[in-house]
């Protein structure tokens, strides 16, 4: 509730992963707070666009 009333919750965040030219590779787009993208699958996606 505290954060509520001292924050801003709609606002949802995302992870990223961008080439050297700021190309985007892959993006993952957090649907709720505890959505976030899992390091595993970051890291595996990090594996797959660096061949």
């Amino acid at each position: 509730m505290k954060s509520m009333k001292t924050q801003d919750v709609y606002i949802q965040g995302g992870t990223w992963l961008f080439s050297p030219q700021g190309k985007i590779l892959w993006n993952h787009i957090d649907e709720s707070p505890e959505n976030h993208a899992k390091i595993d699958d970051v890291f595996k996606k990090m594996d797959e666009v660096k061949a």
